[in-house]
């Protein structure tokens, strides 16, 4: 197993949904008629409207969902009907995004005509989609890929051949090859195996379309990161270079310009470095806006409101969403990372119920991929002193905050997260990395639980962030909840679960006593304490499986954080504390 390998432990999964694959051909077919405006240059997309971004995405989305199908039916990635059609679409799409108001028409005449051949092929009924983390979580922009793009320069006899990495290279590609102007359709690849070691699968009709002309081409490698092990671009470099393309002829797309992680081998770390790279920074682009803002990204909001580093709970800065402050002069906001197309707008209204009931800061707008909301300087994390001090109306807070959670949210449609055998999987896995064998006994009897609790799960669309620094004081005793936005959609293993997990949580991250727990469930479970679901068995489970997931969180980012000692020793204590408990409760 990979995990134990490279000493990572079990904490990513990916978000993903299902789809109706001719809901999302009608879905787009509605933006691109619906649609005000598409003319626009990169430079000018940051004011403009939303419509070519959303069908960038909803295209990249399809797309991704088509031809992972044909890849998994195939057993390889082909080249056929389909995927001409696909990389056709991708690139007019990518056309569109870039046009100008005289030209978009066309473009967009173009798309409609693209979309009306893929529709006319044997497509799957549903496809699963993954979720593009970067449009989704890290702030990564298609307009940064164009300018990068934009920027680039090579000699005049070369052509150029994008290749983008599903899932989030999927869009990119279409829009990288339009800005390079590449003399061949773009290509999708879908990179599996060893998360450190990603291996491609090319068909024969595949590879002869991607190495057609292969000396006058120069390859356009596009996708998000690198991330851990920057495997996924490798293996593509791999593939390149097996059949005699050199470095020099390969330029490389990441969205940022880091290295992979420590994990790296330092002979891969020296590959990496050889190649050359295109990439636009997001503080780059963005640098006369950011000029009016104070970053508080990256672990840097706690100085705001901890004077005491001593105090300051552990981060991983490469995971926390983008977060600035800004000022109109009387008072001060919080633009916070959301997403941007259907990811911005359906965190925006979950963070607007949130804020109208009372449980998180007032919500200003929208702008851009950031959320505007209220930022309250005079409000109090809870550290370990304010919740002895008010643990009271806390309690409370908290029981009528996941009330709210599991009423608003119980019965929609597209909750996916991990299942009770997955959540196991990862709590053995995690724990047999931390302590052997030592607790086989005890994983045992939490195995044994696993056909009862998964017989009585109630998916919701849960906070999964319930730690006691994501609850802040105001001056006036009321508690808000910060964060809890996107955690159940994001890219661990964990995704929706039942309400069940929320509150274990609460009960492990505010050490809540047997009486403070009850009048969290009086809350939470309206049939009273321990009813309506919720039970014994499922506390059991989901306090071994929470604390499990928490502690190798924290032991994998602590080992991502070798270049910060003090940082890397904080996530580590972490990390450790939850061990402690999870031993405790295996034994």
């Amino acid at each position: 197993m990979f995990v134990a390998a490279f000493q990572f432990m079990i904490v990513y999964g990916g978000s993903k949904r299902v789809a109706s694959t001719t809901d999302l051909i009608a879905k787009l077919s509605d933006s691109l008629r619906g649609s005000a405006r598409f003319g626009k240059s990169p430079q000018s997309s940051v004011s403009a409207p939303a419509e070519p971004t959303r069908v960038l995405i909803e295209l990249g989305e399809l797309v991704q969902g088509i031809l992972d199908h044909e890849f998994h039916k195939d057993g390889q990635d082909v080249w056929g009907g389909v995927q001409k059609a696909c990389g056709e679409a991708l690139l007019n799409c990518g056309r569109l995004f870039l046009s100008s108001n005289s030209s978009a028409l066309e473009h967009l005449r173009n798309l409609r005509r693209n979309l009306e051949i893929l529709s006319g092929f044997a497509l799957p009924d549903r496809v699963t989609i993954h979720v593009p983390e970067g449009y989704a979580y890290y702030a990564v922009y298609p307009e940064l890929y164009a300018e990068a793009a934009a920027r680039l320069t090579i000699s005049s006899h070369q052509g150029f051949s994008v290749i983008g990495l599903r899932s989030i290279g999927t869009s990119l590609a279409g829009l990288v090859a339009a800005a390079l102007g590449a003399s061949v359709l773009p290509v999708t690849l879908r990179p599996t195996g060893n998360p450190f070691e990603r291996r491609l699968k090319i068909s024969e009709s595949l590879e002869a379309k991607l190495m057609a002309g292969a000396h006058q081409l120069v390859y356009a490698i596009v996708d998000e990161g690198p991330g851990l092990s920057g495997s996924s671009f490798r293996s593509v470099c791999h593939w390149l270079q097996e059949r005699g393309v050199s470095r020099s002829r390969v330029v490389l797309f990441p969205s940022h310009p880091g290295e992979p992680g420590p994990s790296v081998s330092e002979e891969h770390r020296s590959q990496w470095r050889g190649f050359r790279k295109a990439v636009v920074t997001f503080e780059e682009y963005f640098d006369h806006q950011l000029r009016r803002c104070e970053d508080i990204s990256g672990g840097r909001w706690r100085k705001k409101l901890l004077a005491n580093s001593k105090s300051w709970p552990a981060s991983f800065p490469q995971q926390e969403r983008r977060k600035y402050l800004f000022t109109d002069g009387a008072k001060t906001y919080l633009a916070k990372f959301s997403g941007i197309g259907r990811y911005g707008e359906d965190k925006l209204a979950r963070a607007n119920l949130f804020a109208e009931a009372g449980f998180a800061p007032e919500v200003m707008g929208y702008h851009s991929g950031f959320i505007l909301m209220r930022w309250h300087e005079d409000a109090v994390p809870c550290g370990e002193e304010i919740v002895k001090r008010h643990r009271e109306s806390l309690v409370v807070s908290v029981g009528k905050y996941l009330a709210m959670i599991r009423q608003q949210y119980r019965s929609a449609d597209d909750l996916t997260g991990a299942s009770i055998r997955e959540l196991f999987g990862m709590a053995a896995a995690n724990s047999r990395e931390k302590f052997g064998n030592a607790f086989d006994r005890g994983l045992k009897r939490i195995e044994a639980l696993i056909e009862n609790v998964a017989g009585a799960v109630v998916r919701t669309a849960t906070d999964n962030k319930m730690h006691a620094w994501e609850w802040i004081r105001l001056p006036g005793g009321r508690f808000l909840k910060t964060d809890g936005l996107d955690h159940h959609s994001s890219h661990d293993i964990v995704g929706c679960q039942d309400i069940a997990w929320d509150i274990v949580a609460a009960k492990i991250e505010l050490r809540l006593t047997d009486s403070e727990f009850e009048k969290v469930l009086a809350f939470a479970d309206p049939g009273g304490p321990r009813g309506n679901g919720f039970s014994s068995e499922k506390e059991r489970f989901f306090s071994v499986t929470y604390l499990a997931f928490q502690m190798g969180y924290f032991s994998n980012a602590a080992r991502c954080m070798t270049h910060d000692p003090e940082e890397e020793a904080r996530l580590q204590r972490t990390s450790d504390r939850y061990a402690r408990r999870l031993a405790d409760r295996l034994r």
